[in-house]
């Protein structure tokens, strides 16, 4: 699911780099499979609520390394997703501080903005 979900990222990242050196890209395509990708991925993001319990029941309801691990794997896909298509969680430069600083509010993730707006 992480992979999924980080190739979706590594997806925008390259078409906004592409658009940035002047290449054409076939955007309607782009924001067709964008807003695909975003309804799958909540879909898999309920699997959790599947695949945490039968863990649980297949290892008698002991708590292991492989828990943890995968308890870590699922948050990480719901941070990223939240990052993606929600809300800007990584904050790396001085603009992204001085803007929460004064608006005291998270900003809307890029890539929302760019879906909402129909164009990268």
């Amino acid at each position: 699911m992480c992979i999924y979900l980080l190739y979706q990222g590594q997806l925008y990242l390259g078409i906004k780099y592409r658009k940035l050196i002047g290449e054409e890209i076939d955007e309607v395509n782009f924001f067709n499979k964008f807003k695909k990708w975003r309804k799958s991925n909540l879909y898999l993001l309920f699997t959790i609520f599947i695949s945490l319990p039968l863990h649980l029941h297949l290892n008698d309801y002991k708590l292991n390394s492989f828990l943890y691990w995968g308890v870590f794997t699922h948050l990480f896909y719901v941070l990223e997703h939240i990052n993606y298509y929600i809300t800007q969680l990584m904050y790396d430069n001085k603009n992204d501080f001085k803007y929460l600083y004064i608006n005291k509010k998270l900003k809307k993730s890029s890539l929302l903005k760019d879906i909402d707006e129909g164009k990268f």
